[in-house]
């Protein structure tokens, strides 16, 4: 009978530590899901605040206009882009 016991006792003990792992685990989700959240939001606000790079090298922007038309021109591989809607100036 006392043997019962025991065993019936250790396996509350088992069932106790799952059970609270199972509640960590489920924390751990959620903290990291508001983390993910937040890296995003830092990574979109990073990049509203970065200039744009040119897209076939990756170099610095020039903005210019000319005749009203607002382009940029890449100051490494000098291909053209327009500035409203992104196409290229040079293959449209």
């Amino acid at each position: 009978m006392e043997d019962e016991k025991d065993r019936f006792g250790e396996m509350m003990r088992l069932v106790e530590r799952a059970r609270e792992d199972i509640y960590f685990v489920a924390k751990d989700r959620e903290l990291i899901e508001k983390l993910k959240v937040s890296l995003e939001k830092s990574k979109r606000r990073e990049a509203e605040n970065q200039p744009l790079g040119c897209l076939k090298c990756g170099g610095r922007l020039e903005s210019y206009s000319l005749r009203g038309l607002p382009f940029d021109r890449c100051q490494g591989c000098g291909a053209v882009w327009l500035n409203e809607g992104g196409d290229c100036a040079i293959c449209s």
